[in-house]
């Protein structure tokens, strides 16, 4: 494992040339490159770098801006890809070729956390209309596309996008539907600049090639002659390939590589921040040809996938004193739900949303499951060991009967420390995937890939969007009569009122009677969501349509609809419940403490709460005096904690996310909601096909775990008001306003079985709030059993259980963890951060010496070094697992 640029690189050149730990020449000479990159800021595009449309209409092209919004959404995008690829472009740094490549195309620097530039196209206050202030109105704008979505890159790297273009054609021609030939027409436009965008870069690469070919004739003795010839002769391939893909369908390993990573690039300079999808499934196909045909060797083909993987990160930020914040109100909207759209951008400085799955099953619909993995497979998972990259952030589908060397390889890539890959159990997933709602075909559920993050969707096949229900905040309005503690005092008295007026405390008169009252705050909030998506769903369509991934999402182009405009195949909706690992652990409390034990009532824990442990006075009701509120937390935060394969605790999630899919599957054939699912079916269904959602709940805080935490008032497990959250669905971190203690072990929870009698809040000590934990580690595979429940199966869009643990981990046990994972033990979604405590508190006070630390985001995998000080604290206190 390295942890530092410098190390790694000296690692490197220490190793014989024919070491096959050793990247090819060609890649060491990128890597360099990249790497001196790194430390400089990307080049970003300028506020407004694209203009307005009307400023790029050709003579001819004058009476554009009369056209509808699809139309001209389509001519934004055309010009957009030409502005981009321009001689201007190139000297402002986003339109690059190295000589030394083999798949070409520059990613934009627009990450999550950054934000994007879109070009104008909506008519203002000069015009008829004042489109630009009416879509403002409703907080959705020219860059609210969400992306989010795997596109089909295997038919366009089947097919090309010259047949999808005729198609259109074909079709626009037979429609009387003014709107559909609107729709193919924008389509065919946006196209024809994918298209003008690859060949670009073929024009570029003749021109190195030609500068390449000069040196050689002036210099014949030329002391690097080889490297400098195999550059001229790797341009003019690059060159023959763009002249023909994406455009044509592709002939080679070669061409579908350089394909899938074109069309990203289009994409997501376009403002779709999309994934890449199952890799392996898309380009085996041309590599066996060509083993076959003694056409490509392995070490060449790994060149290649190695080569991509350099593309996919060249934008790479280690200092977040650089990030640029180009983020408007508006981006990546879900649904357009009347909200600004603000989230923890400083966690998402170097997510890309470029997710690459691999492995599984293959999409069928056999009655038996056959294992996918391939060579492709192998390379990809090499690819991520041997490189110290971020991106792209690499899932691997497991099952029952994944071939153990791919188990191997899956466990030395992640004792690399990359955090790669993201293990999914498709035992679990598949079933699941199948019980959503509207039918799913049994190939299509096979197919899943991850969109992003970790989440579950059809690639090519499904439009997709989340809605999040927070645990924590049913919680509190259980607890205090329908009101939250994070707003408790002058105020608002009690706390913010945002949902039915349930029993007070002092009327609660045992657990089961308390947990109805959860149940029924729960059902409220879902049921508000589901109104919500259903009120909202197709209000982009009108605004920020996207012909581009319309052409590679199957049943856009044969209905002559938009993907934001019901087109999609599939339309899936995930509701997200955060939180649940805080609310396990606060159930117990409850349960146990208050009505077992009695060592404090109900109505004298909501006290505790109201007034965050006794910090505040300006609560009403029942007052605790700050010593009894300090005793009451301490009692709190002894107790056992879910993720330690304590199923005294652990059975209180497994209730808990059984309540909320109840509520979810019930919500949707709940009479209140029949009316606007019919509207739905009337506006974006067809004769051929009824609009039938997809739901499929999940657990999820991605990086919003102090985001999520920040709205929330103290809760029963001890956390302070404000605190962070547990990530996804992993063990609590300690509550960040207990400082550790920094010895072996510090900070592990323990199960009440194991917990030592040192356990305590040193009293001497009480100002500094010091949490001593002189305990040993658990056992990553025995804690298994916290996650191994129905309950979580349940979840078809993921219940990711995040582990960390040191870099001492003995490969045999997280190999045999991994083979336990992959049998079915534990969640459905795993994943692995490699950095002990003393290694990331070290990394917090000299994260540049660490500048290849990398850690687990939920979704994705992000340097350490970038991430600001309340996420590095999140994560030095997450729990550290031992064998």
């Amino acid at each position: 494992m390295h942890t530092n640029i410098l190390k790694f690189w000296q690692h490197l050149q220490n190793l014989p040339v024919d070491d096959p730990e050793k990247p090819s020449p060609r890649v060491c000479r990128l890597m360099l490159e990249l790497f001196e990159a790194w430390r400089l800021q990307s080049p970003f595009p300028e506020f407004g770098y694209f203009g307005h449309l009307r400023e790029h209409l050709d003579p001819d092209e004058a009476g554009v801006m009369g056209e509808s919004v699809m139309v001209r959404r389509g001519y934004a995008l055309k010009k957009t890809l030409e502005i981009i690829s321009n001689e201007k472009a190139i000297s402002d740094g986003f339109f690059k070729v190295n000589p030394d490549e083999i798949i070409v195309g520059t990613m934009p620097p627009y990450s999550v956390g950054q934000g994007k530039e879109a070009m104008e196209y909506f008519k203002d206050s000069s015009d008829d209309e004042d489109e630009r202030l009416k879509f403002e109105i409703g907080f959705l704008n020219s860059a609210s596309n969400f992306g989010h979505i795997c596109p089909d890159f295997e038919r366009v790297v089947q097919h090309g996008l010259t047949h999808i273009i005729k198609a259109c054609r074909q079709k626009s021609k037979s429609t009387k539907d003014a709107g559909q030939r609107d729709f193919y027409r924008s389509v065919e436009m946006a196209l024809e600049g994918v298209i003008h965008f690859a060949v670009r870069y073929a024009e570029q690469a003749v021109k190195i090639a030609d500068a390449q070919q000069r040196l050689l004739d002036n210099h014949p003795d030329h002391l690097h002659r080889e490297i400098i010839k195999q550059r001229t002769e790797g341009m003019r391939e690059v060159a023959e390939r763009l002249s023909r893909i994406p455009a044509e369908p592709c002939a080679s390993f070669k061409d579908a590589v350089q394909c899938v990573f074109i069309l990203n690039c289009a994409l997501h300079w376009t403002g779709e921040l999309t994934s890449i999808g199952r890799l392996d499934q898309i380009l085996n196909p041309f590599l066996e040809r060509e083993f076959k045909k003694k056409e490509i060797t392995i070490p060449q083909a790994q060149e290649v996938i190695d080569c991509l993987w350099v593309k996919f990160d060249e934008q790479v930020l280690l200092d977040n004193r650089m990030i640029e914040d180009h983020f408007t109100s508006a981006d990546g909207a879900l649904l357009g739900a009347g909200g600004p759209s603000n989230f923890d951008q400083g966690a998402l400085t170097n997510q890309w949303m470029q997710q690459v799955t691999i492995g599984g099953v293959v999409a069928d619909n056999d009655s038996e499951p056959t294992d996918a993995c391939n060579e492709v497979t192998r390379m990809c998972l090499e690819a991520a060991r041997r490189l110290p990259f971020n991106c792209p952030t690499l899932d691997l589908r497991v099952h029952k009967d994944t071939p153990m060397h791919i188990l191997e390889l899956a466990t030395d890539t992640l004792l690399s420390g990359g955090a790669h890959p993201v293990l999914l159990n498709d035992d679990k997933l598949v079933p699941a995937l199948q019980k959503c709602g509207q039918t799913v075909e049994l190939r299509s559920a096979r197919n899943y890939a991850c969109d992003g993050c970790y989440e579950t969707i059809f690639p090519g096949e499904t439009e997709f969007s989340f809605i999040y229900v927070p645990a924590v905040d049913v919680l509190e309005k259980a607890l205090n009569s329908g009101a939250g503690f994070a707003g408790s005092g002058t105020t608002n008295l009690r706390g913010f009122k945002a949902s039915y007026r349930s029993l007070p405390a002092s009327d609660i008169a045992d657990f089961e009677s308390f947990y109805t009252i959860l149940e029924e705050h729960i059902w409220l909030n879902v049921n508000r969501q589901f109104s919500g998506l259903i009120a909202a769903y197709g209000c982009k369509a009108s605004i920020c349509p996207s012909p581009i991934l319309s052409a590679l999402i199957d049943g856009c182009v044969e209905s002559g609809r938009d993907f934001y405009d019901g087109g999609a195949k599939y339309h899936m909706f995930a509701p997200l419940m955060t939180g649940i690992s805080t609310v396990a652990d606060s159930l117990y409390v409850v349960e146990r403490l208050v009505f077992e034990e009695a060592k404090f009532s109900l109505e004298e824990l909501v006290a505790c709460l109201r007034s965050d442990w006794g910090n505040r006075s300006d609560v009403i009701g029942r007052k605790v005096s700050p010593g009894r509120a300090r005793e009451i937390r301490q009692l709190c935060l002894t107790q056992p904690k879910f993720g330690t394969g304590d199923e005294n605790v652990d059975r209180h999630a497994w209730r808990l996310s059984n309540s909320f899919v109840d509520a979810v599957e019930a919500a949707l054939k709940h009479p209140i909601h029949q009316n606007g699912l019919e509207r739905l079916d009337k506006v974006f269904g067809s004769k051929k096909k009824s609009f039938n959602l997809l739901i499929t709940p999940g657990v999820g805080t991605f990086e919003q775990y102090n985001f999520g935490g920040s709205f929330a008032g103290a809760t029963p497990d001890g956390r302070s008001a404000f605190m962070p959250l547990a990530s996804d669905l992993a063990a609590s971190p300690i509550p960040s306003d207990l400082n550790l203690e920094e010895s072996e072990g510090t900070n592990v929870w323990m199960s009440e079985a194991r917990k030592p009698q040192s356990w305590n809040i040193d009293q001497d000590q009480d100002e500094d709030k010091r949490l001593r934990l002189e305990v040993g580690l658990r056992s990553l595979q025995d804690s298994f059993s916290s996650w191994n429940h129905p309950a979580f199966d349940r979840f078809a869009d993921g219940a990711p259980s995040d582990f960390n643990i040191g870099e001492d981990f003995p490969r045999d046990a997280l190999l045999s963890a991994v083979q336990a994972f992959a049998q079915g033990k534990g969640s459905n979604v795993m994943t692995v951060t490699v950095a002990s405590t003393k290694t990331l508190l070290e990394a917090s006070e000299r994260p540049f010496d660490y500048d290849l630390l990398r850690v687990r985001m939920g979704g994705w995998t992000e340097f350490f070094s970038v991430l600001f000080e309340a996420h590095r604290k999140q994560h030095v206190r997450r729990p550290i697992y031992s064998k």
